[in-house]
């Protein structure tokens, strides 16, 4: 890992990251706020992007179950996108489920996540992990306050979102909108279509900026 100078950003559900002000560091820790950009129908931007398809793991304890999360998976796939396999980590003494590299992980919150999320009103939080140089995803992490949180309506699909790597959308029924309450079911601009035209802009931006 040495090779990899990575960023940690994180993506709360309800509340997404900005890397841009981030200082220049290998890891980089940034608090989230509540605040949206308002952007316009097709203009919801990425932070990272996965170079192959993950694949989704599910740890012991996570609390969720693997037909949901097959579920929110078909979601996305519907909306273009393509994943690796879906597994269930096994449950066996001493083995320590994390994320690895390539990997989108459902896990178990440590108590000071869960205090953290507590304190700032999120039900589920998506922790990024990705090269600062090429914008590409290593790992994505995903845990829920609550084992009741887990089971709401379109919040799984709205934190594969914030894995996938996108930000937040500012129209109300979209599925990244940052309150659960207007959250809904539309891709509209988060599509794969619009996904590869993000990574483009991205890229053609890193290289005008001799970051590449």
């Amino acid at each position: 890992m040495n090779k990899w100078l990575i960023l940690f950003t994180i993506l709360f559900s309800w509340g997404c990251t900005s890397p841009e002000d981030a200082p220049t560091q290998k890891i980089v820790v940034t608090e989230i706020s509540h605040n949206v950009e308002h952007v316009s129908l097709f203009g919801t931007k990425i932070t990272s992007y996965w170079p192959d398809p993950p694949t989704v793991k599910i740890c012991p304890g996570a609390g969720i179950s693997i037909e949901r999360v097959r579920y929110a998976v078909r979601f996305w796939e519907r909306a273009g996108y393509t994943f690796g396999p879906i597994i269930q980590a096994p449950r066996i003494a001493g083995y320590r489920c994390e994320a690895y590299i390539g990997e989108i992980v459902f896990r178990t919150p440590t108590q000071q996540e869960i205090s953290e999320a507590v304190q700032m009103s999120r039900l589920g939080v998506t922790k990024t992990s990705f090269d600062r140089l090429s914008q590409q995803t290593i790992m994505s992490e995903i845990y829920f306050q609550t084992q009741v949180a887990s089971h709401r309506e379109k919040i799984v699909e709205h934190e594969l979102g914030h894995a996938l790597g996108w930000k937040h959308h500012s129209r109300s029924s979209h599925i990244m909108h940052p309150n659960l309450d207007e959250t809904g079911m539309s891709v509209i601009g988060v599509r794969v279509e619009d996904y590869n035209a993000r990574i483009a802009d991205m890229l053609l931006e890193d290289s005008r900026s001799g970051r590449r």
